[in-house]
């Protein structure tokens, strides 16, 4: 049998051992290991207790299967073993039947795995400190560019003289506020993965704060030649959750929305409470639609849809996943259904447990009321 193969009385005394099991530790021959296991003394566990842990561990579940120990070679090797026992009564004595098979190979690439998995998260941890490092660094300076291109936009200390130069400080202060923007995205998920972003519940409006989201998207809604629409009931009740983080799970959704909508395409925003009591948020829209075999990947970091040559595709991909992980913090759940070239729905679902007794505010049920469906 290629297997090592042995019987051992319970008082250590050797009763057979076949070739296979002799060759596996480097001896000639079964007669050879049996006289070296005689002397007192010697033992081919490599820890000199290794046998005895086996025999009672054999003692108690009556067998024992995979038990893996180091055993040392003729010529001094090292090698891993997985060992299978059973105890089985003689007229005279207990005998212990075995099967050794050889696992070093299995060991070490078990190893290499671990180390180089320990090896990644060290890497990603580093990756996440960079991250966030360089994002702090970059938020100071780009807030002193968004800053004075406004005080040059608003002509805070004369005129300007020519046009063109409150057209280049409108376009300084749209890309500081953009490329901030990003930096922000990135800095929220190295604290994410590093398990460093919290979150700060309090009463939350949430038809107010639809409506404000809405407002912040018209114009960039209309230069994309795409129309809003929002629709809650004006008894919407309020949320408890991070109010900054709720506003970022709407506004990433709307503006994956006008991004991935041609001209003339629709969006409707929607609110209500879901059947178990949770508040709901619906984004659809018109676009270019998700594969279904991408609708996963497009939930990872840095990912999007790259499907419209027409449409304008900026950002790095980390809406929705930056959607998603702020969801699943405020115990949630985000789901997404798409059909090609017809649209896109996400649904954003928050546990029963955040939603509060009593109506939204008076403002926001006057502003409902008002808003076009």
């Amino acid at each position: 049998m290629p297997d090592g193969i042995f019987r051992v009385a319970v008082d250590r005394r050797v009763l057979e051992i076949n070739p296979a099991l002799a060759g596996m530790v480097g001896y000639d021959g079964p007669e050879e290991l049996k006289r070296m296991l005689q002397n007192p003394g010697f033992t081919v566990f490599y820890e000199p207790d290794g046998w005895m842990r086996a025999v009672d561990q054999l003692m108690q579940d009556g067998i024992v299967k995979d038990y893996q120990v180091q055993w040392r070679c003729k010529d001094g090797r090292v090698i891993w073993v997985s060992l299978n026992l059973a105890a089985v009564e003689e007229e005279d004595c207990v005998v212990i039947e075995g099967s050794a098979v050889e696992i070093t190979e299995q060991r070490n690439a078990a190893l290499s795995l671990l180390r180089a998995k320990e090896a990644a998260e060290i890497a990603n941890h580093a990756k996440s400190e960079f991250l966030a490092h360089m994002s702090h660094e970059l938020r100071t300076p780009l807030n002193c560019v968004i800053g004075f291109s406004q005080i040059l936009m608003n002509e805070m200390f004369g005129p300007l003289g020519t046009d063109s130069y409150r057209e280049y400080a409108s376009d300084i202060n749209t890309a500081g506020n953009h490329l901030l923007g990003l930096i922000s995205d990135i800095l929220d998920i190295s604290k994410i993965e590093a398990g460093e972003l919290e979150i700060f519940d309090a009463p939350v409006d949430f038809g107010e704060l639809l409506l404000r989201c809405m407002t912040m998207m018209r114009d960039r809604a209309d230069t994309a030649g795409v129309t809003l629409a929002v629709d809650f009931d004006r008894e919407l009740p309020m949320i408890s959750a991070d109010e900054l983080r709720i506003k970022q799970i709407v506004l990433n959704l709307l503006s994956n929305a006008v991004k991935f909508t041609p001209q003339g395409g629709r969006i409707r925003t929607s609110a209500f409470v879901g059947e178990d009591g949770g508040m709901v948020i619906r984004v659809s829209d018109t676009g270019v639609g998700i594969a279904a075999e991408d609708i996963e990947r497009v939930l990872a970091p840095f990912e999007q849809v790259r499907l419209a040559p027409t449409l304008t595709h900026e950002g790095t991909g980390l809406g929705l996943y930056l959607t998603k992980s702020l969801t699943e913090m405020h115990g949630g759940t985000v789901t997404i259904e798409s059909v090609l070239e017809e649209g896109t729905q996400v649904t954003v679902g928050l546990p029963p447990v955040r939603t509060l007794s009593g109506p939204a505010s008076e403002a926001a049920r006057e502003a409902a009321a008002e808003e076009p469906a």
